[in-house]
């Protein structure tokens, strides 16, 4: 269990990362907020938190010399800032991450992975694997840790056997050992289609609808995927109905 507290004086960041953290209730526990350094200071001690999240953009003290302060304390200090280049200086002063407020889940993500490498006592039952439609993002579990996924990255998903390959919108390709009926149903609430028991597609990156060869959809990365003759019907349906 990660105790963690905020040090922040904006409580939409505060509501944010609380929000995201909480669907790890299993993983961390919220040990409340400071709104500033100076009140925090006696607070880190006396609640003896796992993590400290500082908001370097709105702080009335020094983070140096926070981080200096702290350097050789136990608990880990995530610096959170709207400049990239402040991650440097933070890492210098002794941080142990850095989280990019533009970049927020990214970053929230790669922390988290970082905190599971480093603990592998963690059960794997503290992370959950399910769609969250408003982060548009899911979840998986692999042999080598978890799948963070952007729900509008995948193009399209193609099961081979107990395997799926999950293709990206930036040309790469994730392949887990999954069902693809597992893929559907975490995407089943988003725009995407069964286009054959051995396709899942994304609606949005459909670019041409095909009737020659059986049936085909062609996505905007180039593929070819087919469609079953039954389905055909309910893919014209869904298409028209968003045009």
């Amino acid at each position: 269990m990660q105790r963690y507290l905020i040090i922040s004086p904006d409580p939409d960041l505060s509501h944010s990362l609380s929000r995201y953290l909480y669907r790890y209730a299993s993983l961390f526990k919220s040990l409340g907020q400071s709104l500033s350094c100076t009140q925090a200071i006696e607070n880190v001690e006396l609640l003896q938190a796992d993590l400290i999240f500082i908001d370097s953009d709105s702080t009335d003290y020094c983070i140096n010399n926070f981080l200096t302060r702290y350097r050789n304390h136990d608990s880990k200090i995530v610096v959170i800032s709207n400049d990239d280049s402040y991650a440097i200086k933070a890492y210098q002063s002794g941080a142990y991450d850095f989280i990019l407020k533009s970049n927020f889940s990214h970053s929230v993500d790669r922390m988290i992975n970082r905190i599971l490498a480093e603990n592998p006592y963690v059960n794997s039952s503290f992370i959950p694997e399910y769609t969250d439609v408003s982060h548009n993002k899911i979840i998986i579990k692999t042999s080598e840790g978890y799948l963070f996924l952007e729900v509008d990255d995948i193009v399209r998903v193609q099961a081979d056997g107990s395997y799926c390959s999950i293709y990206l919108t930036d040309n790469t390709k994730k392949t887990i050992s999954k069902p693809l009926s597992y893929i559907e149903k975490q995407l089943e609430r988003s725009n995407y289609f069964r286009t054959h028991h051995s396709h899942l597609v994304n609606l949005n990156y459909i670019s041409i609808l095909s009737f020659e060869d059986g049936g085909y959809v062609q996505m905007r990365d180039g593929s070819h995927v087919p469609i079953a003759r039954r389905r055909k019907n309910d893919l014209i349906s869904q298409i028209t109905q968003r045009a």
